[in-house]
């Protein structure tokens, strides 16, 4: 004890001196500026290196010293401050030794981080009793792992201790994609042993992050340690608990074992209130929360005290429904419902029918806008007040509420649905063409008679509306539009009274090519086409006269052509009637 008192007395001289004459030679000018501007950039030198050291290895986060294994190839850095100044940084010998300059070396092979940090610390302590001891893992080290089974490429891989399993299967392999799109072959084990050595194969380049969860598993990995201990991996289930085990650090001569997927048959389903339905593959032990968690948990609508749990027999032709509750389990921890392959699971849901349902109000009121509406019990009156009443520029009777179609169309085609209410009907092409524009528009008017509604309180007009419904109140131009074949068409001022020759003489009269007796009157309101001379002509009616077709001359030798064919099968059905009564 007063040995090492008087060591430490020693030291503390020693340093004591050193610096007074430091300080006495700086001040005299003795003291050599470049051997300190030297020592110095070293210094920064050496951090630099340290930093380029560093650079290239992205990490989820700090190591955790309890749980890194330290071998060989594992680079340290150790400093040493006070009377003696040391600083360096020392690999892990590949027979998993630290040696530790003018201290000693010690034996970490398979030991963790945190005691190989605790015992170099003691022996750098036994040496230089006085300073501050720092030790630390500077650079984790690399080493091969072997990949076999249901992957593109089998064979040996270069990862570290700060990688785990699915590394190797996204940058060695290449085989990880959540959505896959095609099929992948699968090249078999080739020895019975798994941790025999095999070569690497190399195939064409493909697509693998879109083709390797067709055919391999990714919860039934298993892992197999130098030591031959044996550990399953689950990556879905890994993302979906954040648990360490079912994705694992690596360690040096790690087996990587995929075996091949069936989802056609090794499966499990959930949908309903999850936050991600869908199948999952099935991994014996399965219970009802583990499938919940891969599903990414229950949505805020889910019905937890709902579920169905949906089995098929062998033959698959009958079914039994298993009802039970997740309000069963408290804090959904412990599994409580086993599962078996080929079980579907619906979550159900709590019903709310609470959404944004709003109709869009246009034209001539005083306040347009979008308005709330409820579901199914707010009347047009209402929502027209709403906005403030029409204005005294109204037209009503060319005013109309607008409907979303209610057919399915975005679960199906256009012509699929022309196809399926058309297939037994002989219309025109004229008629084909307008009804299938009419599923692609997929609004349809309400039939609403506003000058009743608004005009004479009819309430019989006044119907509830639907959410996205769109009304419009027309404005009274006072005009009636006339187009076709007229000198000048164009809108014309409505003159209460006046009849259809008043507006086509104001028009400029027929044009050398109308049909005037195929004219037709098209309502504002209705959009109905009616013959002049059988309705009066309102304020926003249309006037259309149509044009005559313009036919070359191979149209006539055609219809000759025809006059003749036909005549002549006249003419001989005559002659052979003739025949026939005189024999």
């Amino acid at each position: 004890m007063v040995s090492r008192l008087f060591a430490m007395m020693c030291l503390c001289t020693m340093w004591s001196v050193t610096s007074l004459v430091s300080q006495v030679l700086d001040r005299s000018g003795l003291l050599d500026k470049s051997l300190e501007s030297r020592a110095i950039q070293s210094m920064i030198d050496r951090d630099q290196r340290t930093i380029e050291a560093l650079k290239g290895f992205p990490m989820e986060g700090p190591i955790d010293p309890s749980a890194y294994i330290v071998g060989p190839s594992d680079i340290f850095q150790i400093a040493v401050s006070g009377p003696t100044i040391l600083s360096f940084s020392v690999p892990v010998t590949p027979e998993g030794r630290l040696i530790v300059p003018t201290v000693g070396d010690a034996d970490v092979q398979n030991r963790r981080l945190t005691d190989v940090k605790q015992q170099v610390h003691e022996m750098i302590r036994k040496k230089y009793p006085v300073g501050d001891i720092t030790v630390a893992l500077l650079k984790p080290r690399s080493f091969i792992v072997t990949l076999r089974g249901a992957v593109l490429k089998q064979g040996q891989y270069i990862a570290g201790p700060i990688d785990r399993v699915e590394k190797v299967l996204i940058d060695g392999a290449s085989s990880v994609s959540p959505t896959p799109t095609a099929a992948m072959p699968v090249i078999p084990p080739e020895a019975s042993d798994p941790l025999a050595p095999i070569e690497a194969v190399n195939l064409p380049k493909v697509n693998y992050a879109a083709t390797i969860y067709e055919r391999a598993s990714t919860r039934n990995i298993t892992l197999i340690r130098r030591t031959r201990d044996t550990l399953h991996v689950d990556i879905p289930k890994f993302y979906a608990t954040g648990e360490d085990r079912y994705n694992p650090f690596l360690l040096d001569g790690d087996v990587i074992l995929v075996p091949e997927r069936n989802l056609a048959r090794e499966f499990v389903a959930i949908y309903g209130a999850v936050n991600a339905p869908g199948r999952y593959e099935f991994v014996e032990g399965d219970d009802l929360l583990d499938i919940v968690q891969l599903a990414q948990g229950l949505t805020k609508s889910a019905d937890s005290g709902r579920v169905i749990i949906s089995r098929l027999d062998k033959d698959a032709e009958g079914v039994e429904e298993i009802a039970v509750s997740l309000k069963e389990a408290p804090g959904m921890k412990a599994p409580y419902t086993g599962l078996q392959r080929g079980d579907r699971i619906l979550v159900k849901s709590v019903a709310d029918e609470r959404k944004n349902y709003t109709v869009f109000v246009a034209g001539e009121v005083k306040v347009p806008g979008i308005y709330p509406i409820s579901r199914s019990s707010t009347r047009l009156s209402k929502i027209l007040a709403d906005a403030g009443g029409v204005t005294d520029n109204a037209l009503l009777n060319g005013s109309v509420l607008m409907r979303k179609d209610d057919r399915m169309k975005d679960l199906f085609d256009p012509q699929l649905e022309l196809l399926r209410h058309l297939r037994s009907q002989q219309i025109t092409s004229a008629d084909s063409a307008y009804f299938s524009l009419d599923i692609k528009l997929a609004r349809h008017p309400v039939i609403v008679d506003f000058v009743k509604l608004i005009e004479g309180q009819d309430t019989t007009q006044d119907i509830f509306l639907r959410h996205e419904d769109v009304v419009y109140i027309a404005a009274n131009h006072r005009t009636v539009l006339v187009q076709g074949q007229v000198a000048n068409p164009g809108y014309v001022p409505h003159v209460p009274g006046a009849g259809f020759a008043y507006y086509i003489q104001r028009a400029g009269g027929f044009s050398e090519l109308a049909i005037a007796d195929d004219a037709r009157i098209i309502k504002k309101g209705t959009l109905e086409w009616i013959e002049p001379e059988k309705t009066s002509i309102e304020v926003g009616d249309q006037i259309w006269v149509p044009k005559k077709p313009i036919r070359d001359f191979s149209h006539y030798i055609s219809v000759f052509r025809d006059v003749i064919s036909a005549t002549a099968a006249l003419a001989t059905a005559v002659i052979l009637a003739i025949q026939v009564s005189r024999q």
